[in-house]
């Protein structure tokens, strides 16, 4: 009588522990999976970010040359045509003087 209640047991856990077994293998497929799409969409994304990476470089690149030739170009007469003039009343001031003025001391 009691073997045959033990048997049951035996087969009540055994299907359990079958069922349990299923449904581990499937989260751990289905894990799997998702972790090796996931690393192929970091692949591609980086590539792409690389890519454009490389598309700012050059047009850095490109406005660096364009900036050198402007400031090569750049003169007194291009400044006068610009409407630019001479200062003609340029006055310094002595540091020791400011600094005596500003002073928070009355």
């Amino acid at each position: 009588m009691t073997e045959a209640i033990v048997l049951k047991i035996n087969n009540i856990n055994k299907k359990k522990i079958f069922i349990s077994l299923i449904f581990a293998l499937a989260f751990f497929s289905c894990s799997y999976i998702y972790l090796i799409l996931q690393t192929t969409m970091n692949i591609t994304t980086y590539q792409d970010i690389k890519q454009e990476i490389i598309e700012l470089d050059s047009q850095i690149g490109d406005l660096e040359f364009e900036y050198m030739f402007l400031k090569k170009n750049i003169n007194l007469e291009m400044a006068k045509t610009l409407g630019y003039v001479e200062a003609s009343n340029i006055n310094f001031i002595d540091k020791d003087i400011v600094t005596n003025k500003l002073s928070l001391k009355d």
